[in-house]
């Protein structure tokens, strides 16, 4: 979030864990990587060395005490969404042994970027659904009369409340090998 300057979601692979809590608690604040990504074309692909000469990275607080010390000097990175001052980004760093990204590894990041960024969409929109749905059943548990979801087969997916009283009280509805059942099977 670049207003608040501060990162809800990060998910990395070889990063100490100590460093990445630095990040999400400081670093985030002063990564000149994610002003640079976010000026780019949702989607655009780039090095770092593309977006902020070397020379100007030594200068950066980022650079000397976040990327130095853990030997990640090069970066390659894409912008998957922006949403007012969210931004979501991919990226990959390595070490100055490795060298800088190039053409290749550009190619690649440019094949799987559309595929990442339709996951987070994918993602987000179950998170959403996942949500919605929790509120529904919430509203529906606060409910004096009882409802009971149930599938094609009458196995209860949803009891609120008031249901689940009259079910364990066992008068008139309950339930029996895990469907619903009246006193007599003819009514059942």
């Amino acid at each position: 979030d670049l207003a608040a300057g501060k990162a809800e979601f990060v998910a990395s692979v070889g990063y100490d864990t100590a460093w990445q809590s630095a990040y999400c608690n400081h670093f985030v604040k002063v990564d000149y990587l994610i002003t640079a990504l976010n000026q780019i074309k949702l989607g655009e692909v780039k090095t770092s060395d593309q977006v902020c000469s070397l020379s100007e990275q030594r200068k950066t607080e980022y650079f000397n005490d976040y990327s130095i010390p853990q030997g990640k000097v090069h970066a390659l990175g894409a912008l998957l969404a922006r949403d007012g001052s969210r931004t979501l980004l991919f990226a990959a760093q390595r070490g100055k042994r490795a060298g800088p990204f190039g053409g290749e590894e550009i190619r690649l990041m440019n094949i799987l970027a559309p595929h990442v960024t339709r996951a987070v969409q994918v993602h987000r929109k179950l998170s959403n659904a996942t949500v919605e749905k929790e509120w529904a059943l919430g509203a529906l548990d606060q409910l004096r009369i009882g409802v009971i979801l149930t599938n094609n087969f009458g196995n209860p997916l949803f009891v609120n409340q008031a249901a689940e009283l009259m079910l364990v009280q066992g008068e008139g509805i309950r339930t029996h090998q895990g469907r619903l059942s009246l006193s007599k099977i003819e009514e059942t």
